[in-house]
């Protein structure tokens, strides 16, 4: 939608918020969106959910003077996107996307979000077990991760992604490993071939991760007291 694009340009644009009159306009811009939004579901597609709620948090929206309708914003489209996803058969609908999933999972979690997000999260784990050949690598990434972050314990929905991360264990990146492994330590599940194949190319792949990602994955093996050969 015109107002989904609109947003995810201004998040992109940077805008220099030093300019007091030039900040105040913006926000209300994103005011009239915060207010706007939950009376638009029937017309608002999960993409455009993903893209929305994400560009309010690239933005850290949730800082500034309209954090309040801001947040209720975020609780109110928590509820409309869980129904529309109970709603929905599974993810071979056209407008029901692994990648908008996953999307929405990371923005709730990137915001800390509280317990009104519980029944979403458990929707997008029921619709995401029985589908994870939908997934990609990053899809899969950002989802565990914001399992892991907003502290939602979902043990079969990590035992479905292993079989997905094992597959496809090439096509990840350093900052995708390291996001995979901490997500597995922070739910306690040391999930034995996962970590076999992370550490298998992640030993092809140290001169390339960040310091960050390198600590993420000592932390990750480390807690889980989990040894691998050519990480030692």
């Amino acid at each position: 939608s015109h107002m989904a694009s609109l947003l995810a340009s201004t998040a992109k644009l940077g805008l220099d918020w030093r300019k007091k009159e030039q900040q105040e306009e913006e926000l209300e811009l994103w005011k009239a969106v915060a207010d706007t939004l939950p009376s638009r579901k029937e017309r608002t597609t999960l993409r455009e959910y993903g893209v929305i709620l994400n560009a309010f948090v690239d933005r850290n929206i949730l800082s500034t003077r309209i954090h309040k309708p801001a947040s209720r914003m975020f609780e109110i489209c928590a509820n409309h996107i869980m129904l529309f996803s109970a709603s929905r058969s599974g993810l071979d609908d056209i407008d029901f996307r692994a990648k908008d999933l996953a999307l929405i999972a990371n923005a709730y979690a990137r915001i800390q979000a509280g317990p009104y997000v519980l029944p979403l999260m458990l929707e997008i784990s029921k619709k995401a077990i029985p589908s994870m050949d939908h997934f990609n690598n990053q899809d899969i990434s950002n989802l565990l991760n914001a399992f892991s972050k907003l502290d939602v314990v979902d043990t079969p929905l990590f035992d479905a992604a292993s079989v997905a991360i094992v597959k496809d264990i090439g096509s990840y990146n350093p900052q995708d490993l390291s996001n995979v492994a901490h997500a597995y330590a922070k739910q306690q599940l040391p999930h034995e071939k996962v970590f076999e194949r992370i550490g298998d190319v992640a030993s092809r792949l140290l001169d390339q991760f960040s310091p960050q990602h390198l600590a993420m994955l000592a932390y990750s093996y480390g807690r889980l007291r989990i040894k691998h050969e050519d990480l030692l």
